[in-house]
């Protein structure tokens, strides 16, 4: 997705990525493959909480060139339920939920 201002003219549309997180499988069960997408180069972290909120894992913190980076989760080890995968970048945070299967 790219996020296009629409009171710009049309030729000079700037090409800005949106955040965003993507599965390779939903529902997951072992090894599950992110993309995640970052608008811009900087420091960045990706977590998973479970729904109460508690951190289960960090997936990723350091700092990012911006584009699309692959992460790798195994959720063999997790109990089935619900949790939230977040990523932060540049002040800005988005979430995907996601669901373990057995």
């Amino acid at each position: 997705d790219v996020y296009r201002d629409p009171e710009a003219p049309a030729s000079r549309l700037p090409r800005v990525p949106r955040a965003g997180i993507t599965l390779s499988r939903h529902p997951a069960r072992g090894r599950v493959e992110l993309g995640v997408t970052w608008p811009a180069a900087g420091p960045a972290r990706v977590a998973l909480y479970d729904i109460g909120g508690r951190q289960m894992r960090s997936l990723f913190s350091g700092t990012v060139a911006g584009g699309t980076q692959t992460l790798s989760l195994d959720t063999a080890a997790l109990p089935p339920g619900l949790y939230v995968v977040s990523a932060e970048a540049g002040g800005r945070r988005v979430t995907r939920r996601m669901v373990v299967l057995r």
